[in-house]
């Protein structure tokens, strides 16, 4: 019965194609001549997005690093024939692709997924992947070559539902490109063989009653007793903006990345993210969490503002909190630079113990963020001190003297002592 449940709403998704609204935009439109019959078929560039009803054309979004199924389509026979699946690139476009078939076919079909099988799809709570389709005539040229903007809408999903996924998708591209981009700019300095990246679907759904996004590490069960039994992501369906999206993604994905490596992460709760944890490694797992989704939305500079929270609220300072260990990642991602050079006292960032270069912030925030992504998998810690100590078993060694002496100054601007105590006990 479940799995005719999954059928009939994948069903359901597919035929209500039938009822879209599509609207096309109007530079480089492709051809509708009727083609001579043909099994060959040509994508020198054809882009895809998608907006909301109602919007200008200026906020489609495109689907970037999204799968794509073509598929042929004689209109004399009604016959379908395969012919490829691929990803769309990061700008959302399918380019210089051939494609052959073993039956004519004069028509193509596009059925694209809010996803890959590299990073995971978008998926409804009955585990149904979201997907929009298209067909397009097969013009004498069997050349395709275009951009397409539309507005979907089926009788169960709503245009601005298609938009928010579309947003979804792209954000979620995002966040993988930029964690691999990382991971392979500290490779020459870090051992990153093990600072691998895998995917998960994330759960974007009306029905669901959580209030948050959420990791779920055992799956996760709907409202009719059916069961997800692998790792999923939550994200929130309310009130999504794009700020909002980021934040959700880029926190969840952290989570499952963190979970991965170490399986032996506290798993309780905590009561905010200011709040005292009587288990540090709730500190730990949280305020990586959050550490990875600033540093994924404000950067190495943007994000300097956030460095003094500790130091202003006594409540954090020294203590086992969320926010406490998130300020402690922060110093030992970052040095103050520029207008922030007196923030504090933060002469540390990770990039002096491994690398000694001279980047431009830009490459040294991508270095900095693989330096520390293949920290954690590397010392496999379950809580900030086994963190902290696995970079100054590093610092111990260096050849510079004077950087373990740095490393201890900045951990102390949050109240963290020499071996990565917390200093204040509650």
């Amino acid at each position: 019965m479940k799995t005719m449940k999954k059928v009939l709403i994948g069903l359901g998704i597919i035929c209500g194609i039938a009822a879209l609204l599509v609207i096309q935009s109007q530079p480089k439109r492709a051809t509708t001549q009727q083609s001579s019959a043909g099994n060959t078929l040509t994508i020198k560039h054809y882009r895809f997005s998608i907006k909301d009803s109602g919007a200008g054309y200026e906020t489609a979004i495109p689907l970037a690093n999204a799968q794509v199924n073509i598929y042929g389509i004689n209109r004399t026979t009604g016959k379908q024939v395969f012919l490829k699946a691929t990803t769309t690139n990061a700008t959302g476009a399918i380019n210089h692709l051939k494609l052959k078939a073993n039956r004519r076919f004069d028509q193509v079909r596009l059925t694209y997924f809010f996803g890959n099988k590299t990073r995971g799809y978008a998926i409804t709570l009955k585990d149904v992947r979201y997907q929009v389709s298209h067909t397009l005539t097969v013009g004498k040229t069997r050349t395709l070559s275009s951009q397409r903007i539309a507005v979907y809408q089926t009788p169960a999903i709503s245009a601005a539902m298609y938009y928010r996924l579309a947003r979804l998708n792209k954000t979620y591209a995002d966040v993988y490109r930029n964690q691999a981009a990382a991971i392979k700019a500290a490779s020459p300095y870090i051992d990153t063989h093990r600072a691998t990246l895998k995917p998960i679907d994330l759960i974007y759904d009306p029905t669901l009653t959580d209030s948050q996004s959420s990791f779920h590490s055992r799956g996760k069960q709907d409202n009719d007793g059916g069961v997800i039994r692998r790792s999923v992501i939550c994200i929130n369906t309310s009130n999504q903006t794009q700020e909002t999206m980021n934040s959700a993604v880029s926190h969840e994905w952290a989570h499952w990345n963190m979970w991965r490596v170490n399986k032996m992460l506290a798993a309780g709760s905590y009561a905010s993210h200011s709040a005292y944890n009587t288990d540090p490694g709730v500190s730990y797992k949280e305020g990586w969490a959050i550490f990875q989704r600033y540093r994924y939305m404000f950067g190495l500079t943007r994000g300097f503002p956030y460095d003094t929270i500790v130091q202003k609220n006594p409540a954090l300072y020294g203590k086992s909190t969320n926010n406490t260990v998130w300020g402690a990642l922060n110093d030992l991602f970052d040095i103050n630079y520029g207008q922030y050079a007196a923030l504090e006292d933060d002469p540390f960032d990770v990039y002096q113990l491994f690398v000694h270069g001279d980047d431009s912030l830009a490459n040294k925030e991508l270095i900095n963020e693989g330096l520390m992504y293949a920290t954690l998998v590397n010392s496999r810690a379950t809580t900030f001190k086994e963190f902290y100590q696995y970079l100054a078993a590093y610092a111990d060694k260096s050849v510079d003297k004077t950087i373990k002496g740095k490393l201890v100054r900045a951990m102390a601007v949050n109240g963290i002592d020499k071996n990565g105590n917390f200093m204040v006990k509650e």
